[in-house]
């Protein structure tokens, strides 16, 4: 894997890392705001499975849906659906339903802890196939198709509106410029 590529799987990861780190340290305080603690663990869940798809240039598209990301992830791996037995897919619901008061449902202590202790296992699930020498064989990146790619994350950031057509079109486009 090209340092590239690694740093930049390693940028994911440290993401949900971060988002791991924000929901534990706020169940340490007297009265945590388990709703958020919730979306912080769908979060760091998200990003480590996205991690993954970065590895091998799997294409995904903006999601909550952790259980659309699960099954990009078998594709990949079969391994991946260890965490449907572990339930990381019923935090999807914590990505925007929990955080609106449409629904209004606030999680109970017990059901934060839970999704911390998935984010945690979700974590090392991947940090132990990054591991993996199997990971070895998945299809290097040429240093042009990671900067078009960090271009296309930082252009779908700064225009919510764009589209995964639009998205795919752009990548397209540029690998063909690129010689690819």
């Amino acid at each position: 894997m090209s340092d590239e590529l690694q740093q930049f799987v390693n940028d994911w990861l440290t993401k949900a890392g971060n988002d791991l780190k924000i929901g534990q340290d706020e169940m340490k305080t007297s009265e945590p705001t388990t709703d958020m603690v919730c979306s912080h663990m769908r979060q760091c869940v998200g990003k480590c499975l996205k991690a993954c798809l970065v590895f091998p240039q799997k294409p995904f598209r903006r999601t909550h849906d952790i259980a659309e990301l699960i099954e990009q992830c078998k594709e990949i791996n079969p391994k991946f659906d260890t965490l449907y037995q572990k339930q990381a897919d019923t935090l999807t619901i914590c990505g925007v339903g929990i955080r609106y008061p449409d629904d209004f449902y606030m999680p109970t202590r017990e059901e934060a802890e839970t999704s911390i202790e998935t984010a945690l296992f979700v974590r090392e699930f991947v940090s132990s196939l990054k591991k993996d020498t199997n990971c070895t064989n998945f299809p290097k990146f040429q240093s042009s198709k990671i900067q078009i790619i960090r271009a296309i994350v930082r252009l779908s950031r700064s225009r919510r509106s764009l589209r995964l057509f639009s998205a795919e079109s752009f990548v397209r486009a540029k690998l063909f410029e690129a010689g690819s």
